[in-house]
């Protein structure tokens, strides 16, 4: 081996096993470094990867003190092995040169400690062998984050590991290692020199000993800074820090009068200094400034264009400045300092540093700019229905004959408006008078200018005898608004977690905030920690699932066509809460399906594991009306959920009640008298209740026939039922009366009954909504105003098809949550940019950009943005995770959509895993062909084309040939109604004119055995179609067995393939299938004429490609027989 990457060998430093090697390099421009080279083992890649992600890649080219830098990390193909390069540090191991063990490395090495533990990190390789020392007595850890492949390579010094340590790596079962195992092992490593350096009797030595290495773990410092502060108490007995031509020296100047005094300021900069750099230059004499903290120290400091740093001491004040130092630009110097001897110009780096704080000011500007034009979109959207909504002037109003319709006479109105209003009455519209609902449209004409409103809602004198009537449009213009004022809050970082601001807008520069890391053992004993059992057998689905319970505040899944996104999302739920009992978690999406399928499985999960898992759905009133929510789950809506609580209350209270009086139960007729007489006011109603004796049976009357007043009936009702029954009869009314009032509107924002929690007074159904675990809303709805009392604030939101959803529509969850779990696949259907020219228009005016690119700037959803720059930045890689087993497709076209749409990392399931999966997936075909794709051409048919109108796009041909294909399916599928799950198939166009044509030219009932007729409760035959016509975007988050593709495009010459180009439709619509897939259309055209938009974002032609593929495998067919 001569070559590692990029580096050449110059010599081996230290063979650490037969896997494991460090060596001495150079690179190409002649610079020194040492390298680890691991040899690649199928038995441990698993682990070096998830090690390289977690542990080395967000510490690269990191300065932390004591520990040897990382300046890259890789894989050598050539050598099969794994690299970590390091900055050269030179010196020998600690264990051949213990005599330059000194207390100064032990505080360096502490300090190191205590930052990557304040980062979340813990758990290192501290001992003698693994610390490099030179002879100035600088020392270094080597080999930070590798403790778990030592581990696994068994060449961790068990003498100098903790005993609880050594017992965990028999028995992983035990308490894991942390950070006062670290302290162990650091203190053990320099014990010797300690006991042979001070007096072990001194207080300070012998408690940090002492404690240090205490057998029993919770015994030793509980905090690094009690460490620290301790550490810093022994005496150093060695000049602070030998300035030599090794390390970088910078001179500090300050006022002549003060260089006796700056003395002991430099020594504590030797120790510890942070520096921030201020993004502007100083007044008088334009150097780069700012300001620096050291333990004991700070103040302003300049530098100087020498290069020198200059410190006016007599504005340095004593103390450490918090601020400075916990600022997230500030950094720890790593150079040595002093007044009279130089070896480094500081003055390019400190330019860096200062054009990096100009670059953060400008991202923080782009920030801003960002978010204005993620609000912009929404915003020209509402504007537009708004001013093209129906509006009409009226003059006069009169009632009609029959009284309850109003006529009103028009103003003039535009032909354009007359044809809305008629839309409108189709429709069924209901117009409005400012906020006033006045009624749905019964008639109106032209030529006399007026409009007649049918069974109006409000009467002719609470109408202005003049006015305007307009189409409401609120619910419509109500999720823009929403998305407006969700960007106006992130803008102003009026959110939840207001670090996920930064990371949202500018994930490219965004550092994550610190999280714990997760080991090995960590992913291997979650296997069996898993609800579902399903996901032992799938590593990405049980990885997504443990890293976004643990990589905060941000994680990202991409799920690909059927790998399993609810599972995920379902698992996930239930281990949140098990860690958190009372957590709040959001289950959102721009779709109400992708809701309903996470809920219908925790109902589902409910019902027969006896789970208790507490959610509800919310849903606007519209989407009720419009059935837009599964029948599953319409009990679970929060209105139901409150209605059922009632009755449950209710039913609960009459059961107690009669288990408790059995014997007074069976005097009905008496109880029931009674009821009446406690309703009566005792005052005034002696008349009535005689006149209700009379009519009641002979027992009442003999037994209330002497009473004389309401004191005696009273009397008499406690002897016969018992004043206990009595008073608990009296409550219970009271409550039921109590319940009743739960759901009455009382005035505006308040129900007739209320609850009062001491100082506020809330709703039930807020109340029910603040006890509730998990909510299931669209990512609009979730933000209703009809919730503002609930003030929702979600420690998860977990949002599904995100990749569909605008930046506008996704910060509107997002400001809600403490933790993001955004689940979406980029390479599928992307969001909806506007068709409205006029809007178009009035964004590029509003943004001042004629040239504006609209699918660059809004086609690109917020999940695309974070995951392509997660992609880019090593350190944040171990943030997202791609779902890579697919579970829908047959294996043939799981095998097809990976190889065109997911770089073949999409893999079908292990037969070891699920035998059967060939058989579950077979359409059940005899096919002249085994295969579960086909291509059915319509090439030889007379005239292919379609009709070339790009306004309303159709193809006769491809129709006919679907019609032809349905009428087989069916003959051939003649025991498809007696399945225990009958097939069912999906005709998916990409134009909604061929949809259209398709759906007035194919009668789906005559294809019988696809036609399922079943028998509602009250006896009426309701009958469901299994074959559903539809565009793509309508098929997204759905599947089929069957799918048929209807390309539509075709004509005879060259043409452009138009908006077909996008992969990502093919890939939505070809992954609907759970059987077989057939594309139908012209395949000479697709494979010979068509060509790519050369104006478009694409540049694969990635349908034509496949057309080519199947053509290549004889899988084109022109006629019915050559198939079947």
């Amino acid at each position: 081996m001569e070559t590692i990457g990029q580096y050449y060998i110059i010599q081996k430093l230290q063979k650490l096993n037969d896997n494991l090697s460090f060596w001495l390099t150079d690179n190409y421009y002649g610079q020194n470094f040492e390298v680890l080279t691991i040899a690649k083992n199928p038995n441990y890649d698993k682990l070096i990867d998830r090690l390289i992600l977690n542990e080395i890649k967000p510490l690269l080219n990191k300065d932390i003190s004591g520990f040897q830098k990382i300046v890259e990390t890789g894989f050598d193909t050539e050598n099969q092995v794994y690299f970590i390069a390091y900055d050269n540090f030179g010196g020998q191991t600690l264990n051949e040169v213990y005599e330059y063990a000194n207390i100064l490395s032990l505080k360096e090495i502490a300090k190191g400690l205590d930052e990557l533990k304040k980062d979340n990190r813990q758990t290192y390789i501290v001992s003698p062998k693994y610390i490099s020392t030179n002879t100035n007595g600088t020392t270094k850890v080597r080999f930070i984050g590798l403790f778990e492949l030592f581990k696994v390579e068994s060449l961790l010094e068990t003498e100098y590991l903790s005993p609880n340590v050594i017992e965990w790596l028999y028995d992983t079962k035990k308490s894991r290692p942390n950070f006062q195992d670290d302290i162990y092992s650091l203190v053990k490593t320099f014990e010797r020199h300690i006991q042979d350096t001070y007096n072990s009797e001194q207080n300070v030595i012998n408690e940090i000993l002492n404690k240090s290495l205490c057998v029993n773990r919770t015994e030793r410092f509980s905090k690094y800074h009690e460490f620290v502060e301790l550490l810093e108490q022994i005496p150093i007995f060695t000049q602070r820090r030998t300035l030599n031509t090794n390390s970088q020296i910078v001179r500090v100047k300050t006022q002549p009068q003060h260089e006796q005094d700056i003395q002991d300021l430099i020594n504590s900069m030797n120790e510890n200094v942070w520096f921030l750099v201020e993004n502007k230059l100083s007044d008088v004499k334009e150097q780069m400034t700012g300001q620096f903290s050291t333990n004991t120290w700070n103040g302003r400091f300049f530098i100087d264009y020498e290069g020198y740093i200059f410190i006016p001491f007599n504005g340095c004040r004593n103390g450490k400045n918090d601020k400075v130092i916990k600022n997230g630009n500030s950094f720890l110097s790593q150079f040595s300092f002093s007044q009279t001897s130089a070896n480094y110009n500081c003055l390019s780096f400190f330019k860096n540093k200062f054009e990096e704080q100009n670059r953060l000011s400008e991202l923080n500007k782009s920030k801003i700019q960002l978010v204005k034009l993620w609000q912009t979109l929404p915003d020209k959207e509402r504007e537009y229905i708004e001013e093209t909504a129906f509006k009409a002037k009226f003059k006069s109003r009169e009632t009609t004959s029959n009284g309850s319709n109003i006529k009103f006479h028009l103003v003039e109105v535009s032909n354009k408006s007359w044809v809305r209003l008629k839309e409108l009455k189709n429709e069924s519209v209901i117009l409005f008078i400012d906020d006033q609902k006045i009624g749905k449209i019964l008639d109106f004409h032209p030529k006399e200018n007026f409009i007649t409103i049918k069974d109006a809602f409000c009467s002719i004198d609470e109408i202005a005898e003049s006015g305007e009537l307009i189409e409401d449009v609120r619910q419509e213009t109500s999720q823009f608004k929403k998305q407006v004022e969700a960007c106006k809050k992130f803008e102003k970082a009026d959110v939840v977690n207001h670090k996920l601001c930064s990371i949202m807008a500018t994930p490219e520069t965004t550092a994550m905030p610190n999280n714990s890391y997760l080991k090995i053992w960590e992913y291997e004993n979650f296997r069996y920690e898993v609800f579902n059992s399903n996901l032992q057998n799938d590593d990405t689905q049980r990885e997504a699932v443990l890293e976004a319970l643990n990589h905060k505040p941000l994680y990202l899944i991409q799920g690909p066509p059927g790998t399993g996104k609810t599972t995920v999302i379902v698992e996930l739920i239930r281990q949140i809460i098990k860690k958190q009992k009372n957590v709040k978690i959001l289950v959102t999406s721009q779709s109400n399906l992708a809701v309903d399928n996470v809920l219908e499985k925790l109902d589902e999960i409910n019902q027969k594991e006896n789970a208790d898992l507490k959610f509800m759905r919310l849903a606007s009133e519209n989407t009720l009306e419009k059935e837009n929510i599964r029948t599953t789950i319409l009990p679970h809506t929060s209105e139901n959920k409150l209605k059922n609580w009632v009755t449950e209350t209710e039913q609960r209270a009459k059961k107690y009640f009669s288990e408790q009086f059995t014997t007074q139960q069976t005097n009905k007729s008496l109880i029931e008298f009674y009821d009446f007489y406690s309703l009566l006011d005792k005052e005034n109603s002696w008349t009535e209740f005689n006149r209700r004796l009379k009519m009641s049976q002979n027992y009442l009357k003999q037994l209330f026939e002497n009473a004389k007043d309401f004191k005696e009936v009273k009397k008499i009702f406690d002897k016969e039922l018992g004043s206990e029954f009595l008073k608990l009869k009296n409550i219970q009314r009271d409550w039921f009366a109590f319940l009743g009032g739960v759901t009455v509107e009382d005035g505006k924002d308040r129900k007739k009954s209320m609850l009062n929690n001491g100082s506020t007074e809330i709703d039930f159904l807020t109340a029910m909504m603040l006890q509730t675990n998990i909510m299931g809303a669209t990512c609009i709805h979730i933000a209703s105003s009809k919730y503002s009392k609930v003030n929702f604030r979600f420690d998860y939101v977990i949002m599904d098809e995100s990749s569909k959803a605008s930046p506008a529509e996704t910060l509107v969850p997002i400001n809600m949550g403490q933790n993001i779990i955004l689940i979406g696949d980029h390479k599928q259907l992307p969001p909806v940019v506007t068709r409205e020219e006029a809007v178009k228009k009035n964004v590029k005016s509003e943004l001042e950009d004629n040239g504006l690119d609209f699918e660059k700037a809004f086609g690109e959803s917020l999940f695309e943005k974070l995951i392509k720059a997660f992609e880019a930045d090593e350190s944040k890689q171990n943030y997202i995770k791609m779902l890579d087993i697919q579970y829908r497709m047959p294996k043939q076209v799981g095998s097809l959509i990976s190889k065109y749409f997911y770089d073949s990392k999409l893999k079908n399931p292990e037969t070891s895993v699920i035998s059967n999966y060939n058989k579950e997936k077979h359409h059940e075909l005899t096919l002249k062909k085994d295969t579960s794709i086909i291509f059915f051409s319509t090439s030889q048919r007379e005239n292919p084309n379609d009709n070339d109108n790009k306004f309303n796009r159709q193809n006769k041909c491809n129709v006919q040939a679907i019609k032809e294909l349905l009428e087989k399916l069916n003959v051939l599928y003649s025991d498809n109604l007696a399945k225990p799950k009958p097939f069912t198939i999906g005709i998916i166009a990409g134009y909604r004119g061929q949809v259209d044509l398709l759906k007035s030219s194919i009668n789906l009932s005559q294809y019988s055995n696809f036609v399922k007729l079943e028998t509602d409760e009250s006896g009426k035959q309701k009958k469901t179609n299994l074959i559903e016509i539809n565009t793509i975007d309508k098929f997204q988050g759905a599947e089929r067995d069957i799918i048929i593709y209807d390309i539509v495009r075709s004509s005879k010459g060259q043409s452009n393939i138009g908006f077909l180009d996008d992969y990502r439709r093919i890939n939505v619509a070809f992954s609907r299938v759970k059987r077989l897939l057939v594309v139908v259309g012209d395949s000479e055209y697709l494979i010979k004429r068509a060509t790519l938009n050369p104006n478009g974002k694409f540049t694969e032609f990635k349908l034509q490609q496949i057309g080519q593929d199947l053509q290549q495998q004889g899988l084109v067919f022109n006629q019915l027989h050559e198939i079947f």
